[in-house]
């Protein structure tokens, strides 16, 4: 199946969206899934790159303003903020588009990636 998400997101990965990550992106409506993949199988780029196209990309105000990625470790989060700041880059959005990182709880080492729209796609600006 062909459609604007998943040429969407082959310019932005690099590869066709798997069945999952297409069905996922070809969806426009925002909704609580389980998503059920085995480790390395692109949920960080299925539910990202889903979340860009619509809310960004497509401007539709009825996903929401914040991604926020929920990681266990330093290292998964440094991983995590370069490929979603390729992604930005790739699809034209970098400078749509805020990218946050926080630390809540240092003893325990949990972290998280927060990707925030920042201004319209129309009318954005850099700064």
């Amino acid at each position: 199946m062909s459609s604007s998400y998943s040429a969407f997101f082959e310019n932005t990965f690099g590869q066709p969206p798997r069945e999952w990550q297409a069905r996922l992106g070809d969806d426009a409506l925002c909704r609580d899934r389980l998503l059920r993949i085995p480790t390395g199988f692109g949920k960080t780029a299925g539910v990202t790159l889903a979340w860009l196209h619509h809310r960004v990309a497509r401007g539709d105000l009825t996903w929401p303003t914040r991604l926020v990625l929920v990681l266990p470790m330093r290292v998964l989060v440094e991983q995590t903020l370069e490929s979603v700041k390729d992604w930005l880059a790739r699809s034209g959005c970098a400078d749509k588009v805020g990218v946050r990182t926080c630390s809540w709880a240092a003893r325990t080492q949990e972290r998280s990636t927060s990707i925030q729209r920042s201004r319209p796609c129309s009318s954005a600006r850099r700064t």
